[in-house]
């Protein structure tokens, strides 16, 4: 069993990189340099913003799997929730005073209400997820493998293959939803309940074979999602409507959390942090840190 006090380093590393990864892609989408640069500069910026795109789906993972054997408590949730309020209202209150931002009082009212906190998609999507996890562990500790593998598929049959196959006319799904955060808690939790070493494919395997097949499958995959939109965005441009309607089928989808291709990046970049074998009292630290950082950053004063 995984130990629920103890921080392991090697899973507080992911979570730094992922943050750093956050404030990459942020950086990239609020700058506006893919539509400022052309040529082999936009090509590199557009390779590095869709292989980056699994720092979510990370965040996700790594709760699912340690969370379905823990019970998150209503104090947790309530901290959260009253964290993201803080730093809301604080960056309100500062841009107001300092006349960064001029907004009218009823606005200004409106903003640092404490129920207010739609700049912070994540966190209204994980604490809605904080608040389903109980009855998810319910089900998952009733399910056996083969039943907790079958609902994988479906779920990513339904939220994964079917938004992209459809264009989203069917099942709606861009990523940034429940029904994703649900998807990759059960992938999470899978990984949690049935450790990548007692699977029959990688238990005779020696750990270094292990790191080299993880970490190829996160670049592999990775590069397969940026060949795929290259693909695409060359598929809009024939005069053909059937190859053009499959060209904006998956332009739509290249750098969202919900893609299959990024799912399983995700996995394969969780996993490989899961054989790391690190002990940091400096890595815990900093990883404590990335949620602050993430409500600095995420906030759109």
């Amino acid at each position: 069993m995984k130990s629920s006090k103890k921080r392991q380093s090697n899973f507080e590393l992911m979570r730094i990189t992922s943050m750093i990864l956050i404030i990459i892609w942020h950086i990239i989408i609020h700058s506006g340099i893919r539509e400022g640069t052309s040529g082999t500069i936009n090509l590199l910026i557009q390779f590095i913003y869709i292989f980056i795109s699994i720092h979510v789906n990370s965040f996700i993972l790594v709760s699912g799997y340690f969370g379905y054997e823990r019970s998150i408590s209503f104090k947790k949730i309530l901290s959260l929730f009253y964290q993201t309020w803080f730093y809301k209202a604080i960056f309100v209150i500062i841009f107001v005073v300092f006349g960064i931002s001029e907004i009218s009082s009823v606005q200004f009212v409106r903003e640092i209400f404490p129920l207010n906190t739609e700049d912070y998609w994540f966190i209204n999507c994980y604490l809605v997820l904080c608040l389903l996890v109980p009855y998810i562990n319910i089900l998952i500790k009733k399910l056996n493998q083969q039943e907790h593998k079958r609902l994988i598929i479906l779920m990513a049959f339904l939220f994964s293959l079917i938004p992209i196959l459809s264009s989203n006319r069917t099942i709606s799904n861009h990523g940034s939803t429940i029904q994703n955060f649900i998807l990759l808690y059960l992938v999470g939790s899978y990984l949690g309940k049935y450790p990548i070493n007692n699977n029959i494919h990688f238990k005779n395997y020696s750990h270094n074979k292990k790191q080299c097949i993880f970490l190829f499958g996160f670049i592999f995959f990775g590069i397969l999602n940026f060949l795929f939109f290259q693909c695409s965005q060359n598929f809009m441009s024939y005069s053909n409507s059937f190859i053009q309607e499959l060209g904006k089928m998956y332009h739509l989808f290249e750098t969202s959390f919900s893609n299959p291709l990024i799912i399983l990046q995700s996995v394969c970049y969780f996993l490989y942090f899961s054989t790391l074998k690190i002990e940091s009292s400096v890595i815990n630290k900093f990883s404590s840190l990335c949620f602050g950082v993430y409500l600095i950053h995420a906030t759109s004063w």
